[in-house]
């Protein structure tokens, strides 16, 4: 005769007969699982413009006896990078992403996980990611020169 234990919303306390019967001799109420912890992204603002290398920022709160371990950041779906919370009960993390050179429209979220493995998504932020064109001067030769021959272009460029 063996004890076993089955989980499924419930714990009953079983046990195998010596004919391979199983019968239920109590029932415990399952440890209930953990509670998603509230996340949210905290800046940029929705809505807004951005630009180069933006500062994305979230919180992430844990329910009642639980802790946050990270915080992943999200762009269109796609990870950027994340923060290590060292189950904090409250987690502030934030993170730089670069998005020179993107333009276009972007949906950030973060995700948060705790301590006892429950996890949550927030709610997406809309941005606007704009990368203006490159600025270009000729430097040499200057404006309003007379040129003869083989002449050397001198320009600068900037992002």
């Amino acid at each position: 005769m063996r004890h076993i234990f089955i989980r499924v919303g419930l714990c009953l306390l079983a046990t195998i007969t010596a004919f391979g019967t199983l019968a239920v001799s109590g029932v415990i109420p399952a440890a209930s699982a953990s509670a998603a912890p509230s996340v949210s992204v905290t800046s940029p603002s929705g809505g807004s413009t951005v630009k180069g290398t933006v500062t994305i920022t979230g919180t992430a709160t844990a329910a009642s006896g639980d802790s946050i371990s990270y915080i992943n950041f999200y762009a269109n779906g796609a990870i950027i990078d994340g923060g290590v919370c060292n189950n904090q009960t409250t987690c502030n993390a934030s993170i730089s992403w670069k998005a020179t050179g993107l333009s276009g429209s972007y949906s950030l979220t973060a995700f948060a996980a705790t301590q006892n493995s429950a996890g949550a998504t927030s709610t997406a932020v809309p941005v606007q990611v704009v990368s203006p064109p490159p600025t270009i001067s000729i430097t040499s030769p200057l404006a309003g020169s007379t040129l003869k021959g083989t002449v050397t272009l001198t320009a600068t460029a900037a992002i």
